[in-house]
């Protein structure tokens, strides 16, 4: 959730600084539209990275999880194993 809030922050942030960028502009029209074309790159920049950071790391969670789960499947299955070459030596 605490993702969800943080992405949602960034958008409202963006979006706020560039309105009130506008309203308050002491610019000419075309120097006020390369200022928010540049703050606007800046902006999706973060965001990507952002977002790519947080993908990578909800990724390597989901791996270490099923990497784990896994070694644990492959132990009990080697247990299985030595109990049934046990009671095979046995008899």
């Amino acid at each position: 959730m605490s993702t969800k809030k943080a992405i949602g922050g960034l958008i409202i942030g963006a979006v706020t600084g560039v309105a009130l960028g506008l309203l308050f502009a002491p610019k000419r029209g075309k120097e006020t539209r390369e200022a928010i074309a540049k703050t606007s790159g800046e902006y999706l920049d973060k965001f990507g990275d952002d977002f790519k950071y947080t993908v990578e790391e909800q990724l390597d969670k989901i791996l270490r999880k099923n990497t784990e789960r896994a070694e644990a499947r492959a132990r009990k299955q080697i247990e299985e194993v030595k109990k049934e070459i046990a009671r095979i030596k046995a008899n």
